[in-house]
């Protein structure tokens, strides 16, 4: 056998030692007879029950397995948005329901504070959702699309705890999941829908520019 050493533009072959040539074939060996690395199928519909009962199937959305500790560092992001959204809370309070306090502004001020604090929660959730979205993205490990009839199937997939992550939006609310499942060596079924949907992004509404291009289905 023969290896190829590159000096300059120049490539010289070496012969390889007898003992390199035997370890070599060694590990070919044990690579072909090692046992095979067990994987299993996951798999479930996703859907809506809307108000009136009807169900509303989620065809040809794009849905993906990331990474646990991706999902749990997404989760875990949403308390960095406490103080604006309590700042927003008591704006749209002393603008609704004044007390005494706050009667002593006029309602345009009031109304223009409620205002304000709505937009700066606006700027704290859309970087947090870009963040969260930049770091979903890059944790991908399986990626696949529900079919006419809102059904997914991951096949193939190694044993080990997963997010199922996936977004839709239906007239003019998003909806977003991301929900934990364990795979073993049995293939097994999770259904996404009211039960494990949530506003997407901390219970924060998104706009289109703050979703991934494979959840839009672009390249």
């Amino acid at each position: 056998m023969l290896r190829h050493v590159v000096f300059g533009a120049a490539i010289v072959a070496l012969p390889l030692s007898s003992h390199s040539s035997r370890a070599q074939a060694a590990s070919a060996s044990a690579t072909a007879n090692a046992a095979p690395i067990p994987t299993a199928t996951l798999a479930g519909d996703m859907y809506l029950t809307m108000q009136n009962g009807d169900i509303h199937r989620i065809a040809g959305t794009p849905i993906a397995l990331v990474s646990t500790d991706a999902a749990r560092s997404a989760k875990a992001r949403c308390g960095e948005t406490a103080d604006v959204d309590s700042a927003f809370m008591r704006a749209v309070r002393s603008f609704a329901t004044p007390d005494s306090l706050d009667k002593r502004r006029s309602l345009g001020d009031r109304h223009k504070a409620m205002w304000a604090a709505n937009d700066s929660a606006d700027k704290v959730h859309g970087a947090l959702a870009r963040a969260i979205r930049a770091a979903l993205d890059s944790a991908v490990l399986y990626l696949g699309s529900t079919n006419v009839d809102g059904h997914y199937r991951f096949a193939g997939v190694r044993p080990g705890d997963y997010a199922l992550f996936a977004q839709t939006t239906v007239g003019d609310r998003v909806y977003g999941f991301l929900v934990p499942v364990a795979i073993g060596g049995a293939d097994s079924s999770k259904d996404l829908n009211n039960t494990t949907a949530g506003t997407a992004y901390c219970n924060w509404p998104i706009t289109d520019a703050m979703m991934p291009p494979w959840i839009k289905g672009t390249p």
